[in-house]
């Protein structure tokens, strides 16, 4: 199948004095997994109705395969589009067998009835249901209707598949097996595929970039491990991954780790954007990055030589007062107030310099109003 690059270019959409997305630039490669993460609300789907051509942007070009796509219909783009809740039989014909939902687009285009069950039964093979051309949609699972639901888009031959959250209502098994579904196909495929989702497990998980957004605009660009190891906005590393955010004010700045003065005290941090003294900034403290110890552990030789030469340790003290269990792992909430303070790799506290080396558990951003709050208290 033919494959395409999907470029976006100062793209905007206003209803009225309202702006749903604005000043998006993306650019998605020929054959990419390509991921648009971000909240509720965000216009993630209004990019996606977008590049369909349901919608015509207010400002900017879209083009797909290079071409100017402004003007021209869904039914005359070379694009394909899944929709939501399709687990649910809401987009699929119930009166149909399954080799005729896939073949319907085939039909409306003229395609003979001996091809278009030739081609079904091709694609039904491609997305692991071989034999299930002759069952009813009722028949089937979610997981398997959502299959169909791809096999009918590809039929069509788009050079891009756009997916809104197809995954959304399928239980979690089910949803992690899609995912592994939904790549091999892309895979075998080579479609370009432009996948939208609020869960950053799907994103990650299936994903060569993704494109992380907020109210409108697109928050960074990235792989899925520099989107959650470098974050480059606030927004960002509050709403990738688990975090404790602890905001405070630059100190100082050498060899790419700063000294921020929180709340809680000193605390040192990662500092890629080189902060200048006195700038307001926000710590991000990532939980599977620290350690718990009972107060006066985490000094015994053997932890004394798993620490850099020169790298300091970021200590935050309290007591603890809440463990919420949640399987794999638990979020444990202590007293306030607590200190923070460096401990040198003899357990000596650090003077106000912070010195080279391996980077504790934090990251530094600048500070920015309206940025996400803890929900309770930051993890020890």
């Amino acid at each position: 199948m033919q494959r395409a690059e999907v470029a976006l270019e100062g793209v905007g959409l206003a209803y009225g004095a309202f702006w749903a997305v604005r000043f998006v630039d993306l650019t998605v490669r020929p054959g990419e997994f390509f991921s648009i993460l971000g909240p509720s609300g965000c216009g993630k789907t209004t990019i996606l109705r977008l590049v369909s051509g349901f919608v015509e942007p207010s400002e900017g070009v879209i083009r797909i395969d290079g071409r100017d796509v402004r003007g021209v219909g869904p039914a005359h783009r070379p694009t394909a589009l899944v929709f939501q809740n399709l687990a649910q039989n809401l987009a699929l014909f119930p009166s149909m067998r399954v080799w005729e939902n896939v073949a319907f687009g085939l039909e409306v285009r003229g395609v003979v009835k001996a091809q278009r069950r030739r081609l079904a039964e091709e694609l039904l093979e491609l997305v692991a249901l071989p034999g299930f051309a002759e069952k009813r949609i009722d028949e089937l699972s979610g997981g398997q209707c959502q299959r169909v639901a791809i096999a009918r888009a590809l039929a069509v031959e788009p050079k891009v598949l756009l997916l809104d959250e197809p995954l959304s209502v399928l239980d979690l098994e089910l949803r992690q097996h899609m995912r592994a579904e939904l790549k091999a196909i892309q895979r075998r495929t080579g479609v370009t595929f432009v996948y939208i989702t609020h869960d950053q497990g799907e994103a990650f998980t299936m994903s060569d970039r993704v494109a992380v957004m907020s109210q409108g605009r697109i928050e960074q660009v990235g792989t899925p491990t520099e989107i959650y190891d470098a974050p480059a906005t606030a927004f960002v590393a509050s709403f990738v991954g688990e975090s404790n955010p602890l905001p405070g004010r630059v100190e100082g700045s050498a060899g790419g780790f700063a000294r921020i003065t929180t709340a809680l005290g000193p605390l040192r941090a990662r500092d890629p954007r080189g902060l200048a003294p006195g700038s307001a900034a926000i710590l991000i403290v990532r939980p599977e990055r620290c350690r718990l110890d009972e107060a006066g552990e985490g000094n015994g030789p053997a932890d004394r030589l798993a620490r850099a030469e020169d790298a300091p340790v970021n200590r935050i003290e309290g007591r603890l007062v809440r463990i919420d269990f949640e399987g794999a792992f638990a979020n444990l909430g202590r007293s306030q107030p607590g200190r923070a303070h460096l401990e040198s790799p003899g357990g000596e506290r650090r003077p106000p310099l912070p010195a080279r080396g391996r980077g504790p558990c934090g990251r530094t951003l600048p500070g920015r109003s309206g940025t996400r709050t803890p929900r309770g208290p930051a993890r020890p």
